[in-house]
């Protein structure tokens, strides 16, 4: 028997929209991102199976370009890719600063079921990655260039 619980408007029995649930190490790969620098980024991807969203690279040391890379290769497959990167940029007053940039990678070669899947899960995956400074919607190379990255990152302090 589904025990049902009140969720604003309407009751859900707790589990993800999609159906795909977001693996322990997605939450703790990011909080070594957030807290420690630890990673420069984290790509996270769904699972064959369709039902976990899991760690598929991470990187420390690496560049914006190398971030990049990887989501074009994953679309160069016809695969979506959900992603973190932690720009860091210097303000006018010359202070060196970090802030976390979510990506939902969804180009317009892949699949619609695929896009339908990655979009449905991200409400679920986005609600565990607490402290993300912006979030971009990705779905061409334009959409990835690093000024418009830098644009959302800085917005506050231009």
């Amino acid at each position: 028997m589904a025990f049902l619980t009140w969720q604003g408007r309407r009751y859900t029995n707790g589990a993800p929209s999609s159906g795909v649930a977001v693996d322990d190490q997605c939450l703790q790969v990011f909080e070594e991102m957030k807290l420690g620098h630890k990673w420069s980024y984290v790509v996270y991807k769904i699972t064959d199976d369709k039902k976990r969203i899991v760690v598929d690279t991470k990187a420390a040391d690496r560049s914006y370009d190398d971030f990049k890379q990887i989501l074009m290769n994953a679309s160069n497959n016809g695969l979506c890719r959900y992603g973190v990167f932690d720009v860091k940029f210097t303000t006018r007053g010359d202070q060196v600063r970090e802030k976390l940039a979510f990506f939902h990678w969804s180009p317009d070669s892949c699949k619609t079921m695929e896009k339908m899947l990655y979009s449905s899960s991200l409400k679920e995956l986005k609600s565990k990655l607490k402290g993300v400074h912006t979030e971009i919607q990705a779905n061409d190379e334009d959409d990835l260039a690093l000024s418009n990255v830098l644009d959302r990152c800085t917005d506050k302090y231009t």
